[in-house]
């Protein structure tokens, strides 16, 4: 979500059970959402600053792995899977 003056948030929604477990949404660990937070007034869980490293890093190696994929599939003529298609072109990769 974003406002005309540039700022913008990502909102994922979850649901935990009684055991901690994500029984819907984002599957963010119970532990990671320690931070608060509010948005236009409204109380909101936030990812703490150790988890969003811990993510970040997590995601630099996936995207590095998609570019790899993607790089390894034209080198031998194969098309990279349409799951890939998507994330590989919208980070600005040919």
């Amino acid at each position: 979500m974003g406002d005309d003056k540039g700022q913008e948030v990502d909102i994922h929604s979850y649901t935990f059970d009684d055991h901690g477990k994500v029984v819907f949404g984002v599957e963010y660990p119970l532990d990671s959402l320690t931070e608060p937070g509010s948005i236009q007034g409204y109380q909101v869980k936030c990812i703490s600053v150790e988890w969003m490293v811990k993510l970040s890093c997590w995601l630099m190696s996936w995207m590095r792995m998609i570019i790899g994929l993607a790089a390894l599939c034209e080198r031998f003529g194969i098309a990279l899977p349409d799951e890939y298609k998507k994330i590989h072109l919208e980070r600005g990769h040919a």
